[in-house]
């Protein structure tokens, strides 16, 4: 290559110079009005009339402005920037919330600043409580107006601290009663009722259910006494000892579960999970053990992930919690709560969606 085709070829690479940012005194001097004139508008505050107002914006999106966070946040005390605090951040189900809370931002023109704390290599429901104390340190030290955060028991003095420095908290997907702050959440025992429920409406007799071996885990347990109202509302009975089964809520504890459950329980006829990888497992271990579904066994679990419409062998009846509105109110209410308006805890409701992996009797 010549030097003349090495500097053509550096040349075609360079990297652009840096424009020069557009501040509203360019705006009050292209628009011949006083820069405070300019900042109501920008601000849409003050009483501006309406060709003033439009001259303002359209020589505003002419110049291409962006407003500096930097800037306003130095005027207002704010870094304009919520955090959220959230564990496995590969799951579709946290990626929905998020979706949410990301579309509220835009909304709101914040930003989001995303921190996850992990899980252990046995279950992706035990929480690695050292990352989550660096998660929220993470926060902290980007100065957040406030953040949304999924609870972990073990760790309430993490919280109550970040509460303490008058930071706004909002619970989200569960709830912890003793954090002094609103949440927002889903009605988990109407979910799993409306589940057994309908089982037991469409002949089901024999139901199953997938529980965890963490009793403390809030979301489980509220499932779990769903499962058991269904049954002593229709006054049909249910030997616990037999159809309630303990194990890890994922695909392989799922599939190991149904196993026992099928191979102890001769008459069951149906499953319910709090999870759907745990349904998953399940009608996994029904295929391997010549057990149809629907027609001999009827599966519903709960979340309604990305999968469980196109599951291979069955798409999967589910509980759908609403994903991307949890994550919108959540933010929602954060805000809220960073202007100083009194917020309530919102509890929303489940949907019971049915798929091919249950039917009549």
């Amino acid at each position: 290559m010549s030097r003349k085709e090495k500097t053509e070829s550096a040349a075609a690479f360079s990297v652009p110079q840096k424009k020069k940012n557009i501040t509203i005194k360019d705006i009050s001097a292209a628009a011949g009005v006083s820069i405070r004139t300019v900042s109501l508008v920008l601000n849409n505050t003050g009483r501006i009339s309406d060709t003033t107002r439009k001259k303002i914006l359209r020589i505003a999106e002419k110049l291409d402005y962006h407003p500096s966070i930097l800037a306003r946040g130095l005027v207002s005390n704010k870094t304009y920037m919520f955090g959220v605090n959230i564990p496995y951040l590969d799951l579709s189900f946290a990626n929905a919330v998020i979706t949410g809370m990301e579309q509220k931002c835009i909304e709101l023109q914040y930003e989001l600043l995303l921190s996850s704390f992990g899980v252990s290599d046995i279950s992706y429901l035990d929480y690695d409580t050292g990352t989550l104390k660096t998660s929220l340190k993470r926060l902290m030290l980007r100065h957040v107006d406030g953040i949304a955060c999924f609870p972990i028991e073990s760790d309430l003095e993490q919280y109550e601290r970040i509460l303490k420095q008058g930071i706004p908290l909002i619970q989200f997907l569960r709830t912890i009663p003793s954090l002094a702050c609103p949440s927002i959440s889903v009605d988990n025992k109407k979910g799993m009722y409306l589940a057994a429920k309908y089982l037991l409406d469409t002949g089901r007799r024999n139901i199953g259910f997938l529980n965890y071996h963490d009793p403390h885990f809030s979301e489980v347990k509220d499932r779990y006494s769903g499962y058991i109202s269904a049954f002593e509302d229709t006054a049909i009975p249910l030997d616990r000892e037999r159809y309630v089964i303990s194990c890890d809520l994922d695909f392989r504890g799922g599939y190991e579960a149904a196993k026992t459950l099928i191979q102890r329980c001769p008459k069951l006829d149906a499953i319910v999970s709090p999870t759907d990888y745990a349904a998953a497992g399940a009608v996994r271990a029904c295929l391997d053990l010549n057990k149809k579904v629907p027609e001999k066994i009827s599966i519903i679990g709960y979340d309604d992930m990305d999968f469980t419409e196109l599951q291979g062998y069955k798409s999967l009846s589910t509980v759908r919690q609403p994903k991307r509105q949890i994550g919108f109110l959540a933010i929602d209410m954060l805000y809220r709560s960073v202007r100083g308006e009194a917020v309530s805890s919102v509890v929303l409701e489940p949907e019971l969606v049915l798929r091919e992996s249950t039917g009549t009797v």
